[in-house]
């Protein structure tokens, strides 16, 4: 077993409307009032960010401007302050330092101006470089400060408290090389925003790396969070580059970035998306670099979303991290090969979210026309539609059956792109469920997919890929009340005739996945085979389950289940 986990997931959420609730409370200790206007017509903006710093230039509380661009900060304590003011599309306004006295109340001005520069009008042209910290005046230094502001609200949005919000939780894993899906699970969640996405900071990411060992010897996933991406210190450690719009979706402005150091622990690189015309922050996409086993998919999703208060909220996010096998066999000497053998994949969405009291305006998502997915199931193994299987659109609540000719209507689906899937009686004796179909509903548009059985030949090439010898079995099933991680090992003895006669020993071992469910790929058909479940306890000692034995046909595949151990 090579246990994966990731350190993080990431479920931002914004305190919109917060100016409103700040005229409710009384002011108390040292505090700093005022209003942000724009220099063209001093006219106040609502939506700008306005940080209050100390003396070390640190953080110590912010707040958004109101509709009037009205806002109310409380200082910790007597001392040195500054005020910073941002807001997206313009200028930053920082005030000189002054002194707050016990008690003050003080009252100050920003205005900003409208950025020379606008994004729209950013082209990439000539010979394209990396740099370390562009300078202020360049293309690519202005869409990444662009970029930062947002991450800047959304870091300081996502660790405010109170927020109730609605979350949906969708988690798969898909068999490598097949893509097939071998578990598929979908929670949804009402809760109290507590900084749910954390990650270590830039320091300590730039020193150990995004990915390190644990002490079981299994792989920890960091993913960035807003803070790290807008610090200071990953900007002098990565170096940043305009990509082209024509290389981009919609013609967006995007800004890639990496790592400048060359070897050293797992980086990450990735792509920041922002809308040319608004200059808002559409998404963020990583990969981990240096991975220790190269070729692996790994990386992340981020997409974000702007309300109309200027509060900034991660709507969607997806992370991706691979899960590890270890094949040994005993021949002379031990042979040892860690492949992933499937991906792990965490989705979320912030359904809705609310703060007591208060009228929350885009908080949750936008209602929208509805289409249809429609399609046939079939039994290739058979030539006959597959009646009663049902159908859904993995991760969500749409489900339906097929008919006794094998067709199946889901109405009443929102825009967007989804996974349909089938389950059905007879896949309980298949090693691998059958792929998915990918399926784009746009608008009242009807979509129609093909469901169906595979083949016994289609399911041995799914599950186990084309290197797979037409002779060798397949075994799977489950470890019962198993979750991920529990190793199932498979053993034999394999005879060599000859003078004298050897005989080896050899096994294969799978992890389960979540649903408890593992695969072996390469038993010898015919051969006697022992199967045993292993869990790591915490102290590192190991657990064995009863052993169960059994036989395969050549080119077979057979279901065993085996007792999981006691822990």
């Amino acid at each position: 077993m090579i246990p994966v986990r990731t350190l993080q997931s990431c479920a931002r959420l914004a305190l919109p409307a917060l100016a409103l609730l700040l005229a409710r409370m009384p002011a108390a200790g040292q505090t700093v009032a005022g209003r942000v206007l724009d220099a063209d017509g001093g006219v106040g903006l609502g939506g700008a960010f306005v940080v209050l710093q100390d003396s070390a230039g640190h953080n110590r509380t912010a707040v958004l401007t109101d509709e009037a661009g009205r806002f109310l900060l409380t200082a910790p304590g007597v001392g040195r302050y500054g005020v910073v003011a941002e807001r997206l599309g313009m200028t930053t306004r920082k005030l000189a330092p002054f002194t707050l006295a016990a008690g003050e109340r003080r009252s100050v001005t920003l205005t900003l101006e409208a950025d020379a520069i606008p994004l729209a009008a950013i082209e990439v042209s000539g010979r394209r470089r990396c740099q370390l910290r562009p300078g202020a005046g360049e293309a690519t230094a202005r869409v990444w400060e662009e970029v930062r502001k947002a991450l800047r609200v959304s870091s300081w949005t996502g660790g405010l408290r109170g927020v109730e919000y609605t979350l949906r939780r969708h988690e798969r894993v898909i068999a490598l090389p097949s893509r097939v899906v071998l578990s598929d699970s979908v929670k949804e969640s009402v809760g109290v925003s507590s900084r749910p996405f954390a990650s270590l900071s830039a320091k300590q990411l730039a020193k150990e790396g995004y990915v390190q060992r644990d002490a079981a010897g299994g792989f920890v996933y960091s993913g960035p969070d807003d803070e790290v991406l807008a610090s200071d210190e990953f900007l002098d450690t990565n170096c940043l580059e305009l990509r082209p719009r024509s290389d981009t979706p919609e013609g967006d402005l995007a800004v890639n970035f990496r790592g400048a150091r060359r070897g050293g622990p797992v980086g990450i690189e990735g792509t920041a998306f922002l809308d040319a015309r608004s200059g808002e922050l559409r998404s963020i996409e990583f990969t981990y670099t240096g991975l220790e086993f190269p070729g692996m998919e790994a990386g992340g999703r981020v997409e974000y979303r702007r309300l109309p208060t200027g509060a900034w909220i991660v709507e969607r996010w997806r992370l991706t991290f691979p899960l590890l096998r270890r094949s040994m066999r005993i021949v002379g000497g031990r042979l040892d090969d860690i492949s992933a053998y499937a991906l792990h994949e965490t989705t979320g969405e912030v359904l809705n979210m609310r703060i007591p009291g208060v009228a929350t305006p885009g908080g949750g998502t936008a209602a929208a026309a509805a289409g249809a997915v429609t399609g046939v199931v079939y039994d290739s193994a058979r030539q006959r539609p597959l009646a009663g299987a049902r159908v859904y659109l993995s991760g969500t609540v749409y489900a339906t059956s097929s008919d006794d000719d094998g067709r199946f209507r889901i109405a009443g689906v929102p825009p967007g792109r989804y996974d349909v899937a089938f389950t059905h009686p007879a896949l309980d004796s298949a090693a691998v469920l059958p792929p998915a179909q990918r399926a784009l509903v746009e608008g009242t548009a009807e979509v129609v997919v093909a469901l169906g059985l595979p083949t016994r030949a289609e399911a041995r090439r799914r599950a186990c890929g084309e290197a797979l010898l037409p002779d060798a079995s397949i075994l799977f099933g489950e470890v019962a009340d198993a979750g991920a991680g529990t190793v199932v090992r498979a053993s034999w003895q394999r005879v060599i005739k000859g003078s004298p006669v050897v005989i080896r020993m050899e096994y294969l071992e799978a992890a389960t996945d979540a649903g408890g469910r593992y695969l072996l790929c390469g038993i010898p058909g015919g051969a006697p085979v022992t199967l045993r479940a292993i869990v790591r306890r915490l102290d590192g000692t190991r657990a064995y389950g009863r052993d169960i034995r059994v036989t395969t046909e050549a080119g077979g595949v057979l279901r065993a289940d085996v007792a999981a151990p006691e822990r």
